[in-house]
């Protein structure tokens, strides 16, 4: 470098890490030109480039396997960590997890273990979940504004909300596209073979069920299932409005509005009870936050986007499709004979719970209905199955499952300042865990986007309200200034 410009280069104000960063790249140049890696880039490898995990088998496991990295970093600089307020009770929560594996000798009433290496398999995918997430809240929480702008990761998610809406839409349109995946190529026979195994590494459009009685497509690409799909694609949504809809152009705001119109038609088609509940929460909760703050004005066009929305829907064949399916529930009888499993489950053993998922004898119509080669899918279903709050009960016991929503619950009061844009988003995910904790198992990609809305309202409280770190503490709480890299 020549003298002159070493001297304009300290002319030059200094640059926030990332400024001249496209909104999806992992990758920008330093001061003198050089290509160099974003310090978050496993979280853009994680959200960006989601398509290309699914299509080789990985989607179901790049949440906790892109938790690795983060947590070599975390390890890295372990003397700068910051916990999300409400830690504790995540810990606690954690440690009975594994308290509970005492209790995996025994099975309560109406249920039965099942193979020893199917429910050891079951618990270690728990584990690593909980830790894979664990790890990501932690991680986005400890990077600095320099290091991660929250308002680039909220772009990141809002590339996955396209992503999932585009998956949405082929799961609708073409629901029987579907292809071996590279890492299915590699497993054994037996493996391939075995159903749950199957729906982890082959990526497929959507489920084909009959739900309204001819077999139909019902979304589910690039998550696997349609319930995980709904799951997502309601956080994302919250996210894209802020990174798309939100003090951006004309010309954004008409595109971010495109998109929701678009995301519609799989809505609707996906038949998805819970997400049509969870969208409705979150109106509800946008419209009261806005009351609260006396925001007239942006509160009356959410209920005129509200109204065109419902006509729109009222009005074309997508209110025939939404009408159909409210008064159809072939799964009512199921989710109550499973939630009502679980809560038995928890009255049996409060304290620790059962430790892991057990399977039920029979079916919610009698316990000699189960699985035969007839019907491979009768009976025998797996606790907790039809939502995340059953299968904590099931699993942690009462005190387990008061520590699980403790956490959010403190989470969404602790950060209940934060007035901005990104930290609103962030309190509607959180609080949204409380709506599809009934319906929906979050493990592993909904419960990984949470934890990282747990992170970003940590690390936007340590933004917007710094103080003075405990000197000597290596393990600075969420409302620390100067966590350094």
């Amino acid at each position: 470098m020549t003298p002159e410009q070493q001297v304009a280069r300290h002319q030059r104000p200094p640059q926030p890490d990332g400024d001249r960063t496209w909104f999806a790249s992992a990758f920008t140049r330093d001061e003198e030109g050089r290509v160099r890696t974003l310090t978050a880039w496993p979280l853009w490898a994680l959200l960006v480039p989601f398509p290309l995990w699914w299509a080789i088998g990985l989607g179901s496991f790049a949440f906790p396997l892109f938790a690795i990295p983060m947590a070599y970093q975390l390890w890295k600089r372990r003397r700068a960590i910051v916990l999300p307020r409400g830690w504790p009770l995540w810990a606690l929560f954690m440690i009975w997890n594994v308290l509970g594996l005492a209790m995996l000798g025994r099975s309560p009433h109406g249920t039965h273990g099942g193979s020893i290496t199917g429910r050891g398999l079951s618990i270690l995918v728990d584990f690593i979940e909980y830790g894979g997430a664990s790890v990501t809240a932690v991680y986005v929480a400890s990077l600095t504004e320099k290091e991660l702008p929250l308002l680039r990761l909220t772009r990141w998610l809002a590339v996955l909300f396209v992503v999932t809406v585009g998956g949405g839409l082929l799961g609708t349109f073409v629901p029987h596209f579907e292809f071996t995946s590279p890492i299915e190529m590699a497993l054994p026979g037996s493996l391939r073979s075995n159903a749950y195994v199957s729906a982890l590494v082959h990526p497929n459009a959507a489920q084909v069920q009959s739900v309204l009685g001819d077999a139909a497509g019902r979304a589910a690409a690039p998550f696997g299932y349609t319930n995980y799909w709904a799951n997502c694609l309601s956080i994302l949504l919250v996210f894209f409005v802020v990174a798309w809809g939100m003090g951006a152009s004309r010309t954004r705001r008409l595109i971010c509005l495109g998109v929701i119109a678009l995301s519609m038609v799989p809505i609707v088609y996906s038949l998805n009870r819970g997400l049509w509940i969870g969208l409705a929460a979150s109106v509800v909760w946008v419209a009261l936050r806005l009351f609260l703050r006396g925001k007239v004005l942006a509160l009356c066009g959410i209920i005129a986007a509200v109204a065109v929305g419902v006509s729109s829907i009222a009005f074309t064949p997508l209110g025939d499709v939404f009408n159909a399916r409210l008064q159809n529930g072939k799964s009512d009888s199921i989710r109550t004979f499973l939630t009502q499993t679980s809560i038995n489950a928890a009255e049996q053993s409060p304290i620790l719970g059962w430790g892991g998922a057990r399977k039920t004898n029979g079916s919610s119509q009698s316990i000699a209905i189960g699985r035969s080669a007839g019907c491979p899918r009768c009976g025998d279903f797996p606790t907790g199955s039809t939502g995340q709050l059953w299968s904590v009960l099931f699993n942690n016991g009462i005190v387990g499952t008061m520590f699980f929503l403790g956490f959010f619950a403190w989470t969404i009061w602790t950060y209940r300042r934060d007035r901005s844009a990104v930290g609103q988003a962030a309190q509607l995910v959180v609080g949204l865990t409380f709506v599809y904790m009934l319906f929906y198992s979050s493990m592993p990609a909904a419960f990984s986007l949470t934890a990282i809305a747990v992170g970003m309202l940590a690390k936007s409280d340590r933004h917007l309200f710094p103080a003075a770190p405990a000197r000597g503490n290596r393990l600075a709480p969420a409302s620390a200034a100067g966590v350094a890299s």
